[in-house]
């Protein structure tokens, strides 16, 4: 897999970062014409799915997705991580550079 790099936002409430998320989704396609890959598949605007499947606490995540128990959240993330790499590893024959942000 060619390496691309990486633009890791990790923004605060209240610093525009739901502003900067969405102006970088409307823009998606001419950033991809510049070799900037967004995925689709950690979630977006916010990419709150690739987060929320790291995180073992229940949170909004949860209840907007309607996880009732661990089991729930567990089968609402089979195969996301290999789907992930796999998007990743498409874009990388095309992209120079990812960003990740939530």
């Amino acid at each position: 897999m060619p390496k691309m790099d990486l633009v890791l936002h990790i923004g605060t409430e209240k610093t525009g970062s739901t502003m900067l998320q969405k102006w970088l989704y409307s823009n998606q396609e001419p950033l991809g014409a510049e070799r900037v890959f967004l995925s689709t598949v950690m979630g977006h605007p916010y990419q709150r799915k690739l987060v929320s499947c790291f995180v073992a606490k229940k949170d909004d995540f949860w209840m907007v997705n309607g996880f009732k128990t661990p089991e729930d959240k567990d089968a609402f993330y089979a195969g996301f991580l290999d789907e992930a790499a796999a998007e990743l590893e498409a874009a990388s024959q095309t992209h120079h550079t990812t960003v990740i942000t939530s």
